[in-house]
C-alpha cells in the first residue's frame, strides 16, 4: 500500500479520546463521492444526446429551447406503438439535443394535469435547430402518420433569453 492510499484511509478514520478508531463519516463521504463520480459514466449513453448540434460546438450546458408535446390518443392501445415510433423518428433527426418521452405519473397531487397519454419533451440548442427539426422529413412523417390518431395535442415551446 502506498503512502497516499494509507493517508487517504487514515483520513477516513479518527482516533477517539478513548484511543479507539472510529469512522470519520465526513471524510469517508467526500472520498466516496469523488470515487463514484470519477468511476460512473454519464447516464445517457445515446451518442446523439450529447453530440454537437449542426449550429454549434458540443456543450454540456442545458440547451436553451424546449419543445413539449402532450398527446391524448383516440385509442389508448396505440400508446406503445406511438411512443416507440416517436422515439425512433425524433432520434433519427439528430437535432434534439435532449429527448425525454414519458406517460403521466399520478402521485395524488390535485394540481397536476394528467389529462394526456404521452409526453414528448425535447431540448434544442437554438431556434435554427428547432426549425430544422420541424422541417425534417422524419418529423413531418411522424406528424402525418400519428396526428389523425390524436384526440388532442397540446404543444408548448419555451426557452431562455439565449434561445431568442
Amino acid at each position: 500500500m502506498t503512502n497516499a492510499y494509507r493517508s487517504m484511509l487514515c483520513g477516513m478514520l479518527r482516533q477517539s479520546t478513548s484511543g479507539a478508531w472510529a469512522p470519520n463519516l465526513r471524510s469517508f463521504s467526500i472520498v466516496m463521492c469523488v470515487l463514484l463520480s470519477a468511476a460512473t459514466p454519464g447516464c445517457d449513453s445515446r451518442p446523439w444526446a450529447h453530440s454537437a448540434s449542426p449550429s454549434g460546438p458540443q456543450s454540456t450546458a442545458i440547451p436553451p429551447l424546449r419543445h413539449v408535446v402532450l398527446i391524448k390518443l383516440s385509442d389508448p392501445s396505440d400508446l406503445a406503438a406511438c411512443q416507440a415510433d416517436a422515439r425512433r423518428r425524433i432520434e433519427a433527426t439528430k437535432l434534439a439535443r435532449r429527448l425525454f418521452i414519458g406517460t403521466p405519473v399520478d402521485i395524488g397531487r390535485t394540481t397536476v394535469d394528467g389529462n394526456y397519454d404521452l409526453a414528448l419533451d425535447m431540448a434544442f440548442d437554438s431556434v435554427a435547430d428547432y426549425r430544422a427539426y420541424l422541417d425534417h422529413p422524419e418529423h413531418q412523417a411522424l406528424v402525418n402518420d400519428w396526428k389523425p390518431k390524436f384526440r388532442e395535442m397540446r404543444v408548448f415551446d419555451f426557452g431562455t433569453a439565449a434561445a431568442k
